[in-house]
């Protein structure tokens, strides 16, 4: 029976062994998983900051491409008025010039 006992003592020591060893694995694992999860989250924070970023500078991109197309139009209406301007004031000196 010594040997008997024996061997079940030994199985009991393997079995508490293999018994730490999960466990270790265990909290490894739930270490690992929460250092995994810990980086994607900065990275998609990081991501969606730069995505943003990246947005407002594409607005601000298109605003000031249709400020300068509405400046641009505008000075081109504005020409044709001054010109129209200069054109009836040219006219009413001549006709200042005529009628003296």
């Amino acid at each position: 029976m010594g040997l008997q006992t024996q061997a079940t003592a030994s199985q009991r020591q393997t079995l508490n062994l293999l018994s730490q060893e999960e466990l270790e694995l265990s909290q490894s694992k739930k270490c690992f998983e929460r250092k995994y999860q810990a980086v994607e989250e900065t990275y998609e924070k990081e991501l969606t900051e730069k995505e943003n970023s990246c947005q407002i500078r594409v607005a601000e991109m298109v605003s000031k491409d249709e400020m300068d197309k509405m400046f641009l139009q505008r000075e081109a209406e504005d020409r044709p008025r001054t010109s129209a301007v200069e054109e009836i004031q040219q006219l009413i000196r001549v006709k200042k010039q005529l009628q003296v």
